[in-house]
């Protein structure tokens, strides 16, 4: 039996589901192609009797079960969308109570809870000892561009490197002999 790449156009185009475009270029291969042409009258029929026959619906009963085992199967992705749900819940029952007026004790309570908290916090602790040490004579700033300073860090840090070296060494001989 002979096959054509242009068959996998026949079902689409019974079903109406190609472009216009598609839809002229199959039908000027159809006139062409007697294996395709074969296939669309034999397809023909069985889309004609498949397209007038009525759908049942499911019985409730069913799709019920299903329903009920997709969810069981996939219980843990619903988890985050429960929670959700349960925030949503918790704000819309914050928000219209009957009572408005304890809600708003608790809200501004939280407030003023919060800022003391944040003056604790970000508040200096001795403001009278800060501003005394802080006199503007005394202050003596360090530059990175002190050569002295950085001259006696580097030969402090090569001395440290070279004792580090020395006893690691030393111990590596006593270990030889």
């Amino acid at each position: 039996m002979k096959v054509c790449k242009q068959e996998k156009f026949i079902i689409p185009f019974l079903m109406q589901e190609l472009s216009e475009a598609e839809k002229t270029a199959f039908a000027d291969h159809l006139a062409v192609c007697p294996t395709c042409s074969h296939d669309l009258e034999q397809a023909a029929p069985v889309h004609r009797w498949l397209d007038h026959q009525v759908r049942q619906p499911i019985p409730r009963q069913i799709e019920r079960e299903y329903q009920r085992a997709l969810r069981r199967q996939f219980q843990h992705y619903f988890v985050p969308l429960q929670f959700m749900s349960d925030i949503t819940a918790g704000i819309t029952k914050w928000f219209f109570t009957p009572k408005p007026l304890p809600r708003l004790v608790q809200a501004v309570a939280l407030l003023l809870l919060g800022i003391w908290i944040g003056h604790l916090a970000f508040a200096p602790r001795f403001p009278h000892t800060l501003a005394e040490n802080m006199a503007v004579d005394d202050v003596q700033m360090i530059s990175g561009h002190d050569l002295q300073l950085i001259n006696e860090y580097m030969i402090r840090s090569e001395l440290i490197l070279l004792t580090i070296v020395n006893s690691s060494t030393d111990s590596i001989r006593q270990s030889d002999m």
